[in-house]
């Protein structure tokens, strides 16, 4: 479905668009349409590769920040030797509450 309307464009562009109609034996509308269209397609061609270099950069920055992480708590670990066998024996899991009572109750049951 065509339908018309009116751009308002200065001489010079008016130029070249009756030029490329008339190089490419095609109507003025389609020399925009053509235009449009590579147009269209180098702007999400760009953004893509924008997107996929954020993403790359943001996996970088989570991996240079996994490593400072790890580095921190290495040391941490090395001032504080207690501190490293609560965060070891957090890390291996949940026990039941019944364990966690009979283990670490205070009251006289275990």
């Amino acid at each position: 479905m065509n339908s018309r309307t009116t751009v308002a464009i200065d001489n010079e562009l008016r130029k070249k668009l009756k030029k490329l109609s008339a190089a490419l034996d095609i109507t003025q509308g389609e020399v925009i349409k053509r235009a449009l269209s590579v147009y269209e397609k180098e702007i999400f061609k760009n953004k893509e590769l924008n997107n996929k270099e954020k993403t790359t950069n943001n996996e970088k920055t989570k991996l240079i920040v996994k490593e400072i992480l790890k580095k921190a708590t290495e040391i941490i670990w090395k001032q504080d030797p207690e501190r490293k066998a609560i965060q070891e024996k957090l890390s291996e899991g949940p026990e039941t509450i019944d364990d966690f009572i009979l283990n670490d109750w205070e009251s006289g049951l275990s």
